[in-house]
């Protein structure tokens, strides 16, 4: 049982920090200044370029678009992956369901309002409401894509112990059509 109660916390504090370490790398990318940011992602949008290229030769790409939708997508995926480890850690903080949803949405929120605000104070850089906004879906999408995958987890889980455990569905079936 003690076994149990310290793995349980083992899981629980890892999880929290990993939320944590992800909140650092969130501000620490918020801290560069204006050039130092624009030049990180002009440099992968200057490789994705060259990727497309390298398969559409012909095709001719606006670099500094490229450069925005890369900005924009990066806010996406970030506050996604937030949104995801927030819900992985609420389950095991024991809240659960819509609750827990609520609960990852609402730090999300909070804290892209907070990055954004902090943003006033690096040379180069100022905040967005768009950039929140997009922050705050990728939160919504993260939390949605863990609760299916969560919810078709427990779906197998229950199938699992059902009839894996118990015999093959087959198995199941021919038994229960030979007492009909």
């Amino acid at each position: 049982m003690k076994h149990k109660h310290n793995r349980k916390i083992f899981i629980l504090i890892l999880s929290w920090s990993a939320v944590l370490l992800w909140m650092v790398f969130i501000f620490s990318l918020s801290s560069q200044a204006g050039d130092e940011s624009n030049q990180m992602t002009t440099g992968i949008s200057m490789k994705i370029e060259n990727s497309i290229k390298v398969v559409v030769p012909e095709v001719s790409l606006d670099t500094i678009s490229l450069n925005n939708i890369v900005r924009k997508n990066s806010h996406f995926l970030i506050y996604l992956f937030l949104g995801m480890l927030l819900s992985i850690t609420m389950g095991g903080s024991g809240v659960y369901k819509k609750r827990s949803r609520v609960i990852a949405l609402l730090i999300c929120v909070l804290f892209a309002t907070s990055d954004e605000i902090h943003q006033i104070f690096v040379p180069g850089r100022g905040p967005g409401i768009l950039d929140v906004g997009i922050d705050c879906v990728g939160a919504i999408t993260g939390i949605m894509i863990y609760a299916v995958v969560a919810k078709l987890l427990q779906k197998y889980s229950l199938f699992h112990k059902l009839f894996v455990n118990k015999g093959t569905v087959e198995e199941k079936t021919s038994v229960s059509d030979r007492t009909s």
